[in-house]
């Protein structure tokens, strides 16, 4: 349950795109991944990297998916977005020509298959397959044709559903072939030889290899031999159809069996092919067994801090607890324990509200039966939530109770670091915390010990030392880099990068921020990507980059209130009210800039923010009373509290608001 930060998937990542990177240099290769909506989010962030890399290269990499949820980050990094629609009839044509390898295409042949298919590219492929392979096209003098296929017959063979297709194409073949494709269909999209062979030996030996040569002929399966060789559906509709045919005790006694021999085969690797266990144990109806494999992908998934599998697989586990009987039921500590996992995956990567609510259930179903240390890390993230919807001082508390109660340094020292960054307006407090968590600290070359020196940097420019603060996100930076911990490393180069933008050296920051931008890509969480984006929108517009800076703050606002950031999403959204009365939205601006009142209320640095750029609108409008109202209350702001960048604002606003107030 410890929440060690497990850096393994990070490595990964920098290690797949340093390979990538070292190709590049050899030759421009070209990269495909296809269906990426339905990857997991390991492979997403591999995506996201790879669309990230510099541009220095040539080399072309191309991804597949339908609009989802999830897919934010990596689009930003396209260059180009393409949107595939369904084919038109000159499309229809050229696609039959290409099929063919030849120069034409009969046209009364073209129209009739574009209407059977309505431009749909897939269903077009697979009704192409079905024809020749029944001779009802072929070529005369470099044209295809189909002169015996009328309407009447084509609407017989090939019904316009893509399932009736499937199922037609399913009658045709015979008993043996029928057999092996239901087995093949319930061990998934790709099916790996030595499970086929062991699923039913006898079969295999009489009738397996000729039945796989012809659903292979038949254009069903392809053979692969990419790591073992296995077999694989060339359509995933034919295996949806094939496998809902398998009569539902037949279905139940098949997937019993592959899951007893991927367990048998596979030994040593259990908790990789854990959720594929839990699976094949669950449509078997072995509800014990599938709890206990998708309580292992929990833990595993949860160990390497892949949040939306962990949520996905405590989903899982709690629907089949929901079908057991009264008595049946898991321990309280296993049930305490999955909740836990959940809670903590939900506040790391989806959202404060989500993360809220189910820590109150967690409060008042399992608090009583948690061990001291859940009771920490729930209190941990508890507070880490607050924070994000602005309850400090509630934050505060659970912090505190997760530092006094826990045993374990990790926890411990997470929670002093952020007991630490709440009282930064308390210099002698945050030294306090930092302190403590300091000496939690065990070993001099960890990931810890450069947290405290990243939070002796905020304090550090709490005080308006920056070039203090300067010097220590630099030693992490270089570190952290050359213990290939770059989510760190990045978070450094972030910090120099806002000492410049607080000092007014504008150009220095967005460079250090889009640099920091890339480092980090895919490697923090949804809210660290809202405060990526922030950054990045803040300092685009200091240089006078509304354009760039409207997309940044956009995104960063989204993501912002998906997760229930409150202050990210606050400030983004002032920075987009003046770049929208800058562009000439004055009225707009204002009423995005007025929306953020309450949000700012109590925060002094976003209040001072929200007042300044009411001025610039005020002045935008030669509003000579507003203008002086807001410009006082703005020179009534502690200077000493106010970065170099802001007082030089602040000046320059002074300065040109002298007509407004002379007219």
């Amino acid at each position: 349950m410890v929440q060690e930060n497990d850096h393994r998937w990070e490595r990964l990542l920098v290690t797949i795109e340093n390979f990538v990177l070292a190709r590049v240099k050899e030759k421009p290769p070209i990269y495909v991944m296809e269906d990426l909506h339905l990857a997991d989010s390991m492979t997403l962030r591999v995506a996201s990297r790879l669309a990230a890399m510099p541009r220095t290269q040539s080399f072309l990499f191309v991804g597949t998916y339908r609009p989802s949820q999830g897919l934010d980050e990596f689009l930003v990094g396209l260059d180009h977005d393409f949107e595939i629609r369904n084919l038109g009839l000159r499309e229809t044509r050229d696609s039959i020509r290409g099929f063919f390898s030849e120069t034409g295409v009969d046209e009364r042949l073209a129209i009739q298959l574009w209407e059977r298919t309505r431009g749909n590219a897939r269903q077009l492929s697979e009704l192409l397959h079905f024809l020749r392979n029944r001779g009802l096209l072929m070529v005369r003098s470099g044209i295809v044709r189909g002169d015996e296929l009328s309407d009447t017959l084509l609407a017989q063979l090939a019904p316009p559903a893509m399932e009736k297709q499937a199922l037609a194409r399913l009658d045709e073949i015979g008993p043996d072939d029928r057999r092996m494709l239901h087995m093949a269909a319930a061990i998934g999209s790709t099916v790996p030889c030595r499970v086929l062979r062991q699923l039913d030996p006898s079969t295999w030996s009489t009738h397996g290899r000729a039945a796989m040569t012809n659903l292979i002929d038949e254009g069903i399966l392809v053979s692969e031999f990419a790591n073992t060789p296995s077999y694989r559906f060339r359509d995933d509709q034919v295996r949806i159809v094939a496998y809902s045919t398998i009569p539902l005790h037949r279905k139940r006694m098949l997937h019993g069996k592959i899951a007893d021999i991927i367990e048998r085969l596979n030994p040593g690797d259990h908790d990789h092919r854990a959720p594929t266990l839990a699976l094949h144990r669950e449509r078997a109806g072995q509800t014990a067994l599938a709890m206990h494999w998708y309580a292992r992908a929990t833990q595993r998934s949860a160990s390497l801090m892949l949040d939306a599998e962990t949520v996905e697989y405590v989903s899982d586990w709690n629907a089949l607890a929901a079908t057991l009987e009264l008595g049946q039921e898991p321990p309280i500590c296993e049930q305490s324990r999955m909740a836990v996992l959940r809670f903590v995956a939900t506040a790391r990567h989806f959202g404060a509200e989500d993360a809220l609510e189910q820590a109150r259930h967690i409060a008042a179903t399992f608090r009583e039966e948690m061990t001291l240390h859940e009771k920490a890390v729930c209190d941990l993230w508890h507070g880490a939530a607050l924070m994000a919807v602005g309850q400090k001082n509630s934050a505060r508390a659970r912090f505190s109770r997760a530092y006094e109660c826990d045993t374990y340094s990790s926890v411990r020292c997470d929670a002093a670091l952020r007991l630490a960054r709440c009282m930064m307006d308390n210099s002698s407090v945050a030294s306090q915390w930092i302190g403590r968590a300091a000496a939690l600290v065990r070993k001099p070359d960890s990931h810890w010990a450069d947290r405290v020196q990243l939070a002796r940097a905020c304090q550090a420019v709490a005080e308006g030392h920056l070039d203090e603060a300067r010097i220590l996100n630099s030693k992490v930076r270089d570190k952290a880099m050359r213990a290939g911990r770059v989510r760190l490393a990045a978070i450094a180069t972030s910090n120099l990068a806002d000492c410049d933008l607080r000092s007014g050296d504008v150009e220095d920051a967005r460079r250090g921020f889009a640099e920091a931008n890339i480092m980090s890509r895919s490697l923090g969480t949804r809210t660290d990507q809202a405060i990526d984006a922030l950054n990045r929108g803040v300092s685009e517009f200091y240089v006078g980059n509304t354009v760039v800076a409207h997309e940044h703050l956009k995104r960063s606002a989204a993501t912002a209130k998906s997760v229930g950031c409150k202050s990210v999403s606050t400030e983004a959204r002032i920075y987009l009210g003046i770049i929208l009365a800058i562009e000439g939205e004055i009225d707009e601006g204002e009423e995005v800039c007025l929306a953020t009142r309450e949000d700012a209320q109590g925060d002094e640095s976003l209040e001072f923010l929200l007042d300044l750029n009411l001025l610039h609108i005020a002045m935008l409008r030669v509003d000579k009373n507003g203008t002086d109202d807001l410009l006082r209350r703005c020179q009534r702001a502690p200077r000493d509290k106010l970065s170099p960048l802001l007082r030089d604002r602040l000046s320059q606003l002074r300065s040109l608001a002298r007509p407004v107030l002379r007219a």
